[in-house]
């Protein structure tokens, strides 16, 4: 471990600007990588050292800005490095180096208030995506319930088809038996007519 990665006194700025300068340095090891000279491939050997000690100085450098991006705040760490890691973890918007770089007594105005306009962006983004949800849902149970009423009233309008039908047949049946009925009564009587006729002459003689 680096000596600078235990130096607590080192600022959350220093620490990034150190960790950028590790990975530049890194990227001109790999930009410079020599070419192969014959066989001899002691050159890449020693490159290659040379680019593993640079990305354990690249872990280090970023274990020292998580150092002091995670720290819990103590009495002799200063107003601006106290508040910072409260700050941090407050704000829903992600940070990129460069961004916290801009970090000194406070968040970068500028770069608070566009990361906020993009958090702004992506909730209203959610909510019309929600109400559109909601006017679809809203718009087929109207139809269903459109549909259902229509159905209802084709059902209600059959029952009284039926019922109609039904009551035509009833009174056709009754006005059936009354004739019946009084046909049967006119038969008796006619019966009874001509049983008086017969029985009249007996009584003469």
């Amino acid at each position: 471990m680096s000596t600078s990665f235990q130096d607590s006194k080192q600022s959350l700025q220093e620490r990034l600007h150190t960790l950028l300068t590790r990975l530049s340095d890194t990227s001109e090891i790999l930009k410079k990588w020599p070419d192969t000279k014959g066989s001899d491939t002691t050159i890449h050997i020693k490159t290659t050292d040379k680019l593993i000690n640079s990305i354990e100085r690249i872990v280090d450098g970023i274990k020292l800005v998580e150092e002091k991006v995670n720290c819990v705040p103590t009495g002799e760490s200063s107003g601006t490095d106290k508040d910072l890691p409260s700050k941090l973890r407050q704000i829903a918007i992600p940070l990129d180096l460069l961004d916290m770089m801009d970090y000194a007594g406070g968040l970068n105005p500028d770069c608070f208030a566009r990361g906020l306009m993009e958090e702004a962006q992506r909730q209203m983004g959610n909510l019309k995506r929600r109400k559109m949800s909601m006017d679809m849902l809203a718009h087929f149970i109207q139809n269903g319930m459109k549909d259902r009423e229509e159905k209802l009233q084709k059902i209600r309008s059959l029952d009284e088809k039926i019922a109609a039908a039904d009551k035509r047949e009833a009174e056709k049946e009754s006005k059936q038996s009354v004739e019946n009925f009084a046909a049967a009564v006119s038969k008796k009587r006619k019966r009874d007519d001509d049983d008086v006729d017969l029985d009249a002459p007996a009584t003469k003689r």
